[in-house]
This record gives C-alpha cells, sequence and structure tokens, in this order.
C-alpha cells in the first residue's frame, strides 16, 4: 500500500513538473492573422448603441471578411452580428434618427460595391445601383439623402478600348 501511494505522488509529481517545464508558445504570424480586427466604430445618434466592423481571416479565400455588429450600450452589451454577406460589408453609418444602418458591400447581382439600408428588423436592401464602386458614405443632416464618392462611368470609348485592350500610349 505504501509503494502504490509513493507511485501516485511520484506519478503527480511527473505530470505537474511537465507542465511547469512546458515553454510559453511564441506569437507566430498565423496566430497573429487569426486575431480578430474591430473597426469602424459608429455611436447611434441617442447614444444606445455602437455598430462596429469586425474582420476576420478567411484561409479558404484568403483574406479577411467584414461584417457589421452591434452593441446596445444601455443593456447587458451583448454583441449581435448583423451582416452575413459572402463577401463582407463594411463603412457603417447610421441615419440621424438611429433607425437605419446605411453600409457598403458587394453581393450577388452587384459588379462594385453598393450602398444597402438596414432597418430595424429585416434583412438589408440595396439602395444604389451606380456603374461604379461606391465610397465614404455620409447621410445628410435631415435623413432624406445620402452622400457618396464614385468615380463617373466609362465612355462607350473607353469601354471599346478596354475590351480590344488598347492601353498603349506613344509620348513624343
Amino acid at each position: 500500500m505504501t509503494l502504490h501511494r509513493i507511485f501516485v505522488v511520484a506519478l503527480s509529481l511527473f505530470v505537474i513538473s511537465s507542465v511547469w517545464a512546458q515553454e510559453k508558445q511564441v506569437m507566430t504570424i498565423v496566430d497573429l492573422l487569426e486575431v480578430p480586427q474591430l473597426r469602424d466604430p459608429q455611436l447611434s445618434p441617442g447614444g444606445t448603441a455602437l455598430a462596429y466592423t469586425v474582420a476576420e481571416a478567411d484561409w479558404q479565400l484568403n483574406k479577411r471578411i467584414t461584417h457589421i455588429w452591434l452593441v446596445r450600450t444601455s443593456t447587458e452589451n451583448v454583441s449581435v452580428q448583423l451582416t452575413f454577406g459572402e463577401s463582407g460589408e463594411h463603412s457603417p453609418r447610421w441615419s440621424p434618427d438611429g433607425d437605419h444602418i446605411a453600409f457598403l458591400a458587394k453581393r450577388s447581382g452587384d459588379t462594385d460595391e453598393q450602398i444597402y439600408l438596414l432597418r430595424k428588423t429585416g434583412e438589408a436592401s440595396r439602395l444604389s445601383q451606380h456603374d461604379t464602386a461606391v465610397s465614404n458614405i455620409q447621410w445628410s443632416p435631415d435623413g432624406k439623402f445620402i452622400y457618396f464618392i464614385a468615380n463617373d462611368p466609362k465612355t462607350s470609348n473607353e469601354k471599346k478600348k478596354d475590351k480590344l485592350q488598347d492601353d498603349v500610349f506613344a509620348y513624343d
């Protein structure tokens, strides 16, 4: 019986010492890429909610996918993911009344990023149908308009040159 106790104590000491002897793992580039990135916090007009983006690594697509999250500041601070698009979403902007969130995304059927509008309930709907990518969205103070920046659409001559790959310029 005493030999049994000595064996159990020795085995316990061996396990404890092996746990203490393990080296601390150094953070690698892969570990760093796995850390979610929180960006673009936007406080609602009433200050009761915070919309922000979370970018996480998608190893299959070999890029970061960003989605919009929401946390209510007046309740138990539980974060809720608002968007789930395959290509991700970004740049959440509150309407002046705090009832809507406009954001940028490129979803199925879109050739470039467009403005989407998320209401309090339901799925987001596409708001813009611009010929080129939209960026830098901003609500007007009265909430009736959303301003954005976008390139002018290509002319038919520019489209023809792109199709022919006629992008060589000669300089004298």
